[in-house]
């Protein structure tokens, strides 16, 4: 029989679309988990995302380095499922082995930076095995835009069955199985297509990857435009999930909305460049893409302060259909514009790739940038530009990047060609930085006070936006990420009485801990009883502690 082409690309869609959810499904099941161990913070989210690019980048790279021959690539899809759902597995386990590791001395610090790593590296590593894997199998590169998008939009369904499906009705090890269970289903799907192949005709299989004839001489820098693709989109969803927070309640569920929306515009990107009628690849069409994406992003903090005046919070109080219809119709009109502008680029190079190990090459690439993107806009943009001027300095990459597209020669130019490119890059560089500098934003919101209400302070930092507030009737109070009443003053009472009863109770205490800080009155409460001698106190906001310190020491 005859070996059928056509079947195993109806079959390499389907299993890259339930690869893409499968994946999905994990990273939601494995942050939950993580938040478990390294507390829910916006740090827990950038390290799980870090982890999770850092191993997709190595799976690419390997594939780059060491790329599936068609006559065996199904058999390799079949081992990195299977190894995605063993080693998943483990993530499961985060609890007992996070308690052991901190029976040893001095390993706090590490625990923070090296379980994600430890755990979640490994199979998301196998994840990045997959989409290499299939293209080789089918021995066509040009279906790597295809490609991309269903796995991609696969990862969006992925998101919203364990949100609002596994998650409720298995529990938190339910959904981890149940996503594990996917993963075993591909990787034995891919087992049968592989036997089948070796069986119906493998001389019809070739035994070296192919080479493509696709001109690439005019994307020098496609390496480049790979990794800054990955690093913007994962920079600008960090601080798109911290916008979001400042009007949505702590939950995963807005969280996981907002990650949908980002997919399905990254889908919509890769569908757009799917059917683009002109040739693609040039560096005009690439800085074209990269200068729109500039003036979405530009425009996207003024959208999102007209839907949501003085950052107005979405009410909690609304039923739940209509609460999430709110949410996912502002990441709708404030974030989609953006992303799809941003998600063109990366399939705009797939296009141009000749070969599966050169697409493994870009998503290694893209996956590093995603890592490092995560990262720098959690430690760097937001702590030290904020919330607003953060988005600015991205948007001045992208100005940057797209002019220097536009004006970069091609492969086989001369030496003198690229030094005035180089020299005449430079006032757009400093054109870059003006608009990073530039600070209009420092006058736009970051706290939507109550009527009656007075900021005191407000500052944007590693963990979120914290503020000190006062009222009129002299009530002074935290409030994290807007939407979060850390307490009040004029609750003094009250947050003091929940030192006084457990100590109480307990009839004789001389050392006290306290988880949260906050403003200080639980800790007071604690302090009024002279038979303690000692008192630690725990707080995960730095911010927090400063603002008891200086605003609540009265």
């Amino acid at each position: 029989m005859k070996h059928d082409q056509g079947n195993d690309r109806r079959w390499a869609l389907v299993l890259l679309f339930a690869s893409g959810a499968a994946g999905l499904a994990h990273q939601v099941v494995w942050t939950r988990r993580l938040v478990d161990v390294l507390g829910a913070s916006p740090e827990t989210f950038s390290r799980v995302v870090g982890a999770f690019c850092i191993g997709l980048s190595l799976g690419g790279a390997w594939s780059a380095i060491r790329p599936a021959v068609p006559a065996i690539a199904w058999r390799r899809v079949a081992v990195a499922e299977l190894a995605v759902a063993l080693l998943g597995s483990f993530v499961l386990a985060a609890l007992p082995l996070a308690d052991a590791l901190r029976s040893i001395p001095g390993t706090g610090t590490g625990i923070r930076w090296g379980l994600p790593l430890l755990l979640i590296l490994p199979p998301a590593a196998a994840m990045g095995l997959v989409l290499p894997a299939v293209l080789s199998a089918l021995a066509e590169p040009r279906l790597a835009v295809r490609a991309y998008g269903i796995n991609t939009l696969g990862g969006v369904g992925g998101i919203l069955l364990t949100v609002f499906l596994s998650l409720p009705a298995l529990g938190l090890l339910g959904a981890g199985l149940a996503a594990c269970g996917i993963s075993v289903s591909i990787g034995l799907t891919a087992l049968f297509l592989h036997r089948r192949r070796l069986a119906t005709n493998p001389s019809a299989c070739p035994t070296t990857t192919p080479e493509g004839s696709t001109d690439i001489g005019q994307l020098p820098h496609a390496g480049t435009l790979a990794f800054a693709s990955g690093f913007l989109v994962l920079a600008l969803e960090v601080i798109a999930q911290q916008q979001f927070a400042q009007v949505t309640i702590n939950s995963h569920f807005s969280s996981a909305a907002i990650l949908a929306v980002v997919l399905l515009a990254l889908f919509a990107g890769s569908w757009v460049i799917q059917h683009w009628e002109s040739p693609a690849g040039s560096g005009r069409q690439v800085g074209k893409i990269l200068l729109l994406a500039c003036g979405l992003w530009l425009c996207q903090p003024i959208a999102f302060l007209l839907l949501r005046p003085g950052l107005e919070i979405i009410p909690y109080e609304l039923p739940p259909l209509r609460y999430f219809s709110q949410v996912g119709l502002l990441s709708a009109l404030t974030l989609a514009p953006g992303f799809l502008a941003s998600g063109l680029l990366f399939p705009l190079l797939l296009r141009t790739a000749p070969s599966p190990p050169i697409v493994a090459r870009w998503l290694a690439l893209n996956g590093l940038g995603g890592w490092l993107g995560a990262e720098a806009a959690q430690s760097i943009l937001l702590p030290v530009f904020g919330l607003w001027q953060g988005l600015l300095a991205v948007a001045g990459v992208y100005l940057a990047l797209g002019l220097w597209s536009v004006r970069m020669p091609a492969r086989n130019a001369s030496a003198a060609r690229w030094l005035r490119c180089l020299w005449g890059s430079v006032p757009l560089l400093l054109a870059g930085a003006l608009l990073i500098l530039w600070r209009p934003s420092g006058r736009w919101p970051l706290v939507h006070p109550a009527p009656g209400e007075r900021v005191v302070e407000v500052v944007a930092g590693r963990e979120g936006v914290v503020a000190t507030v006062v009222r009129d009737t002299n009530d002074w109070r935290i409030v994290f990420n807007n939407t979060y009443t850390l307490g009040g003053s004029r609750a003094k009472a009250n947050q003091e009485r929940q030192a006084h009863l457990p100590l109480l109770l307990h009839g004789d205490p001389e050392s006290v801990a306290l988880l949260g800080v906050a403003t200080g009155s639980t800790l007071a409460g604690a302090a009024l009883h002279p038979e303690v001698h000692r008192l630690d106190a725990f707080e995960l906001s730095p911010l927090a502690a400063r603002f008891a310190r200086q605003h609540f020491a009265p």
